[in-house]
Protein backbone atom coordinates (compact mmCIF):
# COMPACT_ATOMS: atom_id res chain seq x y z
CA UNK A 1 0.00 0.00 0.00
CA UNK A 2 3.30 2.62 0.85
CA UNK A 3 4.46 1.19 -2.56
CA UNK A 4 1.29 2.14 -3.98
CA UNK A 5 0.89 5.89 -2.34
CA UNK A 6 4.31 7.04 -3.25
CA UNK A 7 3.58 5.85 -7.07
CA UNK A 8 0.60 8.20 -7.25
CA UNK A 9 2.58 11.08 -5.26
CA UNK A 10 5.83 10.78 -7.90
CA UNK A 11 3.07 10.64 -10.59
CA UNK A 12 1.65 13.55 -9.56
CA UNK A 13 5.31 15.48 -9.01
CA UNK A 14 6.25 14.62 -12.76
CA UNK A 15 2.70 16.15 -14.47
CA UNK A 16 4.21 20.34 -14.33
CA UNK A 17 6.88 19.13 -16.26
CA UNK A 18 4.59 18.78 -19.07
CA UNK A 19 2.54 21.88 -18.19
CA UNK A 20 2.99 23.59 -22.08
CA UNK A 21 -0.56 25.85 -22.60
CA UNK A 22 -1.34 26.62 -26.05
CA UNK A 23 -3.59 29.40 -27.43
CA UNK A 24 -4.93 29.55 -30.88
CA UNK A 25 -6.83 31.58 -33.21
CA UNK A 26 -8.27 29.70 -36.47
CA UNK A 27 -10.86 31.58 -39.32
CA UNK A 28 -12.14 29.94 -42.43
CA UNK A 29 -15.26 28.93 -43.82
CA UNK A 30 -17.86 25.92 -43.19
CA UNK A 31 -20.54 24.34 -44.95
CA UNK A 32 -23.99 22.24 -43.85
CA UNK A 33 -24.37 18.72 -45.15
CA UNK A 34 -27.16 17.07 -44.80
CA UNK A 35 -27.10 13.24 -44.84
CA UNK A 36 -30.36 12.57 -44.24
CA UNK A 37 -32.16 13.56 -47.34
CA UNK A 38 -35.02 11.37 -48.08
CA UNK A 39 -37.22 10.43 -51.19
CA UNK A 40 -39.77 8.02 -51.11
CA UNK A 41 -43.35 7.42 -52.19
CA UNK A 42 -44.89 10.04 -50.01
CA UNK A 43 -42.14 12.99 -50.26
CA UNK A 44 -38.94 13.79 -51.31
CA UNK A 45 -36.30 16.48 -49.19
CA UNK A 46 -33.34 18.50 -51.30
CA UNK A 47 -30.96 21.19 -49.96
CA UNK A 48 -28.67 23.46 -50.75
CA UNK A 49 -25.96 24.96 -49.01
CA UNK A 50 -23.91 28.03 -49.19
CA UNK A 51 -20.02 27.92 -47.13
CA UNK A 52 -20.32 30.96 -44.66
CA UNK A 53 -17.55 32.35 -42.31
CA UNK A 54 -16.52 30.17 -39.13
CA UNK A 55 -13.52 31.41 -36.42
CA UNK A 56 -12.72 30.15 -33.23
CA UNK A 57 -10.51 30.58 -30.53
CA UNK A 58 -9.05 27.48 -28.63
CA UNK A 59 -6.87 26.87 -25.58
CA UNK A 60 -5.07 23.61 -24.53
CA UNK A 61 -2.85 22.32 -21.80
CA UNK A 62 -0.35 19.91 -21.94
CA UNK A 63 -1.12 16.36 -19.50
CA UNK A 64 1.18 14.33 -20.71
CA UNK A 65 3.63 13.46 -23.65
CA UNK A 66 1.15 13.46 -26.31
CA UNK A 67 -2.00 14.22 -24.77
CA UNK A 68 -3.71 17.73 -24.61
CA UNK A 69 -7.12 18.74 -22.58
CA UNK A 70 -8.58 22.56 -22.78
CA UNK A 71 -11.63 24.23 -24.59
CA UNK A 72 -12.81 26.28 -27.67
CA UNK A 73 -14.56 29.13 -28.02
CA UNK A 74 -15.93 29.15 -31.69
CA UNK A 75 -18.49 31.28 -33.86
CA UNK A 76 -20.24 28.88 -36.54
CA UNK A 77 -22.44 30.24 -39.20
CA UNK A 78 -25.25 28.51 -41.06
CA UNK A 79 -27.10 29.19 -44.44
CA UNK A 80 -28.98 27.04 -46.35
CA UNK A 81 -32.29 26.15 -48.10
CA UNK A 82 -34.34 23.44 -47.23
CA UNK A 83 -37.16 21.50 -49.67
CA UNK A 84 -40.01 19.20 -48.84
CA UNK A 85 -42.18 18.34 -51.61
CA UNK A 86 -45.02 15.29 -51.98
CA UNK A 87 -47.45 14.92 -54.46
CA UNK A 88 -51.48 16.25 -53.17
CA UNK A 89 -53.75 13.26 -54.85
CA UNK A 90 -55.30 15.76 -57.25
CA UNK A 91 -52.35 16.23 -59.62
CA UNK A 92 -50.40 18.60 -58.13
CA UNK A 93 -47.46 18.88 -55.63
CA UNK A 94 -47.15 20.47 -52.26
CA UNK A 95 -44.52 21.67 -50.19
CA UNK A 96 -42.60 23.33 -48.15
CA UNK A 97 -39.62 25.82 -48.95
CA UNK A 98 -37.02 26.73 -45.90
CA UNK A 99 -34.08 28.99 -45.86
CA UNK A 100 -32.34 29.66 -42.67
CA UNK A 101 -29.07 31.98 -42.32
CA UNK A 102 -28.01 31.83 -38.47
CA UNK A 103 -25.14 32.41 -36.11
CA UNK A 104 -24.14 30.51 -33.01
CA UNK A 105 -21.67 30.59 -30.04
CA UNK A 106 -19.78 27.43 -29.74
CA UNK A 107 -18.19 26.78 -26.34
CA UNK A 108 -17.05 23.00 -24.82
CA UNK A 109 -14.31 21.05 -23.68
CA UNK A 110 -11.77 19.95 -26.28
CA UNK A 111 -9.22 16.99 -26.94
CA UNK A 112 -5.95 16.88 -28.80
CA UNK A 113 -3.45 14.41 -29.55
CA UNK A 114 -0.10 14.96 -31.04
CA UNK A 115 1.25 12.24 -33.65
CA UNK A 116 4.82 11.87 -34.04
CA UNK A 117 7.79 11.30 -31.76
CA UNK A 118 9.03 14.64 -31.11
CA UNK A 119 7.62 17.70 -33.41
CA UNK A 120 3.67 16.35 -33.66
CA UNK A 121 3.13 17.92 -37.18
CA UNK A 122 -0.60 16.04 -37.03
CA UNK A 123 -2.63 16.63 -34.52
CA UNK A 124 -6.36 14.32 -33.93
CA UNK A 125 -9.11 16.31 -31.94
CA UNK A 126 -12.17 15.87 -30.44
CA UNK A 127 -14.55 18.47 -28.61
CA UNK A 128 -17.83 18.55 -27.58
CA UNK A 129 -19.71 21.82 -28.12
CA UNK A 130 -22.61 23.81 -27.25
CA UNK A 131 -23.96 26.46 -29.41
CA UNK A 132 -25.90 29.69 -28.47
CA UNK A 133 -27.91 31.70 -30.82
CA UNK A 134 -26.44 35.10 -31.69
CA UNK A 135 -28.87 36.17 -34.61
CA UNK A 136 -30.73 34.67 -37.53
CA UNK A 137 -33.40 34.64 -40.40
CA UNK A 138 -35.55 32.11 -41.36
CA UNK A 139 -38.34 32.21 -43.80
CA UNK A 140 -40.90 29.41 -44.67
CA UNK A 141 -42.79 29.33 -47.55
CA UNK A 142 -45.97 26.25 -48.07
CA UNK A 143 -47.42 25.85 -51.58
CA UNK A 144 -50.14 23.89 -53.06
CA UNK A 145 -49.51 23.98 -56.98
CA UNK A 146 -52.73 22.47 -58.71
CA UNK A 147 -51.59 21.46 -62.11
CA UNK A 148 -55.11 20.42 -62.89
CA UNK A 149 -57.07 23.52 -61.86
CA UNK A 150 -54.40 26.28 -61.59
CA UNK A 151 -57.17 28.05 -59.92
CA UNK A 152 -56.68 25.97 -56.36
CA UNK A 153 -53.16 26.41 -56.26
CA UNK A 154 -51.58 28.27 -52.91
CA UNK A 155 -48.97 29.15 -51.58
CA UNK A 156 -48.15 31.78 -48.16
CA UNK A 157 -44.78 32.72 -46.98
CA UNK A 158 -44.12 34.00 -43.64
CA UNK A 159 -40.68 34.81 -41.44
CA UNK A 160 -40.42 31.81 -38.44
CA UNK A 161 -37.39 33.53 -37.04
CA UNK A 162 -39.33 32.38 -33.67
CA UNK A 163 -38.80 28.55 -34.32
CA UNK A 164 -34.92 28.77 -34.32
CA UNK A 165 -33.06 26.75 -32.20
CA UNK A 166 -32.14 28.42 -29.12
CA UNK A 167 -29.11 26.30 -28.09
CA UNK A 168 -28.09 23.31 -29.95
CA UNK A 169 -25.18 20.45 -29.06
CA UNK A 170 -22.59 19.37 -31.60
CA UNK A 171 -19.65 16.72 -31.34
CA UNK A 172 -16.99 17.51 -33.35
CA UNK A 173 -14.08 15.60 -35.10
CA UNK A 174 -10.92 16.57 -37.36
CA UNK A 175 -7.41 16.83 -37.75
CA UNK A 176 -4.69 19.75 -37.77
CA UNK A 177 -1.42 20.24 -39.54
CA UNK A 178 0.74 22.54 -37.36
CA UNK A 179 4.43 24.05 -39.21
CA UNK A 180 6.28 25.54 -37.08
CA UNK A 181 6.96 29.67 -37.49
CA UNK A 182 9.17 30.45 -34.62
CA UNK A 183 9.94 28.51 -31.43
CA UNK A 184 6.63 29.34 -29.99
CA UNK A 185 4.34 29.78 -32.64
CA UNK A 186 3.36 27.73 -35.26
CA UNK A 187 0.77 28.05 -38.55
CA UNK A 188 -1.91 25.71 -37.92
CA UNK A 189 -4.84 24.03 -40.83
CA UNK A 190 -7.83 22.33 -39.76
CA UNK A 191 -10.05 20.29 -41.67
CA UNK A 192 -13.13 19.42 -39.36
CA UNK A 193 -16.60 17.59 -39.65
CA UNK A 194 -19.51 17.61 -36.59
CA UNK A 195 -22.68 16.67 -36.11
CA UNK A 196 -25.99 16.82 -33.80
CA UNK A 197 -26.57 13.57 -31.60
CA UNK A 198 -29.52 14.99 -31.12
CA UNK A 199 -32.20 18.11 -31.60
CA UNK A 200 -33.08 20.12 -34.73
CA UNK A 201 -32.30 23.94 -35.69
CA UNK A 202 -35.71 24.57 -36.27
CA UNK A 203 -38.88 23.77 -34.65
CA UNK A 204 -40.51 21.24 -37.63
CA UNK A 205 -43.56 23.82 -37.73
CA UNK A 206 -41.65 25.41 -40.40
CA UNK A 207 -40.02 22.93 -41.83
CA UNK A 208 -43.21 20.31 -42.90
CA UNK A 209 -42.73 18.68 -39.49
CA UNK A 210 -39.33 17.48 -40.58
CA UNK A 211 -36.39 17.75 -38.27
CA UNK A 212 -33.20 19.81 -39.39
CA UNK A 213 -30.00 18.33 -37.96
CA UNK A 214 -27.44 19.11 -40.62
CA UNK A 215 -23.51 17.79 -40.27
CA UNK A 216 -21.23 20.68 -40.54
CA UNK A 217 -17.49 20.94 -42.47
CA UNK A 218 -15.43 23.64 -41.67
CA UNK A 219 -11.87 24.56 -43.00
CA UNK A 220 -9.76 27.11 -41.31
CA UNK A 221 -6.24 28.28 -41.26
CA UNK A 222 -4.98 30.04 -38.20
CA UNK A 223 -1.96 30.28 -35.66
CA UNK A 224 -0.51 29.09 -32.14
CA UNK A 225 1.20 30.28 -29.40
CA UNK A 226 2.98 27.80 -27.22
CA UNK A 227 4.79 28.54 -23.53
CA UNK A 228 5.44 26.38 -20.58
CA UNK A 229 4.64 26.98 -16.59
CA UNK A 230 7.81 25.44 -16.25
CA UNK A 231 11.05 23.63 -17.29
CA UNK A 232 9.55 21.24 -19.86
CA UNK A 233 11.29 17.31 -19.87
CA UNK A 234 12.15 17.85 -23.61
Amino acid sequence: MRKFFTSIILLGATLPAFSQNRFGFDFGTGVTSFTNKTSSQSFTTDTKNYAVFTGQLTYLRKISRHIYLGAKVGFEQYNFNFKKTQSDGYGGTMGTDMSQTSNYLQIGPLADVGIGRHREYLHVFMAATGGFLLSGDQTTTDYDLNWVNPNLSRTTSAPTDSNLAGATFRIQMGLKQQLPVSKTWGAVFTEAFSFMPFGTLSDNKATGNYDIHPGYFTFMVGFTHKFKDVKHLD
